[in-house]
């Protein structure tokens, strides 16, 4: 302890000046507004997701004038959907599977397919097709009768 006494005794000019640099530097930190936090780093956009709905949606609002096609864009995603798989009956089938009978009364790329236990909802399958009945042989879940657009048509195609 003695020897923390002395060397403090023999310093004390030096410690003194070490403080009041510091404190002096502070100060001059806080009154030229120096922010020394580093700063946030960039955000930039690495991804856009798109969700389309079957319903009607609103006209979308006049967003700018100088664009002439703006007020003219119809949004129709059960179009959408169906062009999406154009050409791609294998890659259609999978994802009419997964529609309800509603929404699948509004796609013109699928039928929605009876079997013959039954006429009440959810006793048939949303498959791939068009007016003339299922893309594929669907022989399998005994169909009675297929519906296109939410119209029926008795019988196999």
């Amino acid at each position: 302890m003695d020897n923390l006494i002395t060397f403090i005794k023999k310093n004390a000019l030096n410690i003194l000046v070490g403080v009041v640099i510091i404190v002096v530097l502070i100060l001059f930190i806080n009154v030229a507004g120096i922010d020394l936090n580093a700063p946030p780093p960039k955000l930039h956009l690495t991804q856009e997701v798109v969700v389309e709905t079957f319903g009607q949606l609103p006209p979308p609002p006049n967003l700018d004038d100088t664009n002439e096609n703006i007020d003219k864009l119809e949004v129709q995603p059960a179009e959408s959907f169906c062009k999406s798989y154009l050409g791609n009956s294998a890659g259609l089938e999978p994802e009419c599977n997964n529609l309800t009978e509603t929404n699948c009364a509004e796609v013109s790329c699928c039928v929605y397919v009876k079997n013959g236990q039954g006429q009440g909802q959810g006793q048939g399958k949303c498959v791939a097709g068009s007016q003339n009945g299922p893309t594929f042989d669907n022989n399998k879940i005994g169909m009675d009768s297929y519906y296109y657009l939410g119209k029926g048509n008795q019988g196999s195609p």
